[in-house]
């Protein structure tokens, strides 16, 4: 087993926990996102929320969440 299926089956595990917790993984991206945006200069804001919302829509959580944040900052 090389370090490509490991981080597969870590992958795996992590959507699985997403779908079975999606409030749960919600939160602790925005958590997350506001951490390191709260650290960095604002700049790198957009580029901190961009990964974070392509994480969220890999994982299958967040979407609806995600094109909410977008229609919001748009506005």
């Amino acid at each position: 087993m090389g370090i490509g299926d490991s981080l597969n089956n870590a992958f795996d595990k992590a959507k699985d926990h997403a779908e079975k917790n999606p409030d749960k993984v919600d939160q602790a991206f925005e958590q997350g996102t506001k951490h390191v945006t709260d650290r960095t200069p604002d700049q790198y804001d957009q580029h901190v929320e961009k990964g974070s919302d392509a994480v969220r829509d890999r994982l299958g959580g967040g979407a609806d969440d995600a094109a909410a944040d977008k229609d919001q900052q748009q506005k």
